[in-house]
C-alpha cells in the first residue's frame, strides 16, 4: 500500500518508515519518532557519513562543503488527496511545516532540494519555513523538464485562459482591462 495519498496518521508513520529504509540503504541508522527529526537526522547523518571532516570545513574561511541533493518529487500529492477535507489537509500540512522547516534547517549540508508538484508552493504559509525558494516554474532554461512553457500554455489553453480571465476580473482580482498576460503574471 502506498502511504503518501493515505490518511494523515498513516502518511506520517509511512514517510517515517520511507526514511527509515533510505537509512538502512546508506548504513545509517536512527530511531526517530517525529518525521521533523527523521529528516534532519538523516540528512545529517548521511553528511556525516560521506563526508570526510577535513573536507567539510575550513576553519580559516568558516567555508561548509554542501554534498547532498535531496530530490522531492510531487510534493503535493498528500495535500491533493485530501483537498475535499479541511481537517486531514491541516493535518498534512502541519507534518509538511516541520519537514520543510527541519529541511532548511540542514541547508549548510545540502548542495540544493529540488521538489516537484503542480500547486505553488511558496504561496503557501505552512511552507513559510522555505523563504529562500526559486520558483523555475516560467525559467526558459527549465521549461522543457518543468512543466509548460508560458506560450504552450497560451497556445493550448486560450478559451480556459480567457475563462480564468474573466473570472478574476469577476472576482476583483483583477482590473476590468487585464489581458491574459496579467493573468499570467499574477499565477506565475
Amino acid at each position: 500500500m502506498d502511504t503518501i495519498g493515505a490518511e494523515p496518521d498513516v502518511f506520517r508513520t509511512g514517510l517515517i518508515g520511507k526514511l527509515t529504509r533510505y537509512a538502512d540503504s546508506n548504513e545509517v541508522q536512527f530511531n526517530q519518532t517525529t518525521v521533523a527529526d527523521a529528516i534532519s537526522d538523516l540528512i545529517l547523518k548521511i553528511s556525516a557519513k560521506f563526508t570526510t571532516m577535513e573536507k567539510r570545513s575550513d576553519k580559516r574561511f568558516g567555508i561548509v562543503e554542501k554534498d547532498i541533493v535531496l530530490l522531492i518529487d510531487e510534493y503535493d500529492y498528500p495535500l491533493l488527496n485530501h483537498l475535499r477535507n479541511p481537517i486531514k489537509t491541516e493535518q498534512i500540512l502541519k507534518i509538511f511545516y516541520g519537514f520543510y522547516s527541519s529541511i532548511k534547517g540542514c541547508s549548510n549540508f545540502m548542495r540544493f532540494v529540488f521538489i516537484t508538484g503542480i500547486t505553488k508552493f511558496k504561496q503557501l504559509s505552512h511552507f513559510s519555513g522555505l523563504n529562500n525558494i526559486v520558483d523555475l516554474t516560467f525559467e526558459k532554461g527549465f521549461s522543457e523538464i518543468c512543466g509548460f512553457t508560458k506560450e504552450e500554455i497560451t497556445s493550448s489553453l486560450p478559451k480556459y485562459l480567457d475563462e480564468a480571465l474573466s473570472s478574476h476580473v469577476e472576482n476583483g482580482t483583477l482590473a476590468p482591462d487585464s489581458t491574459v498576460d496579467d493573468l499570467m503574471n499574477k499565477i506565475a
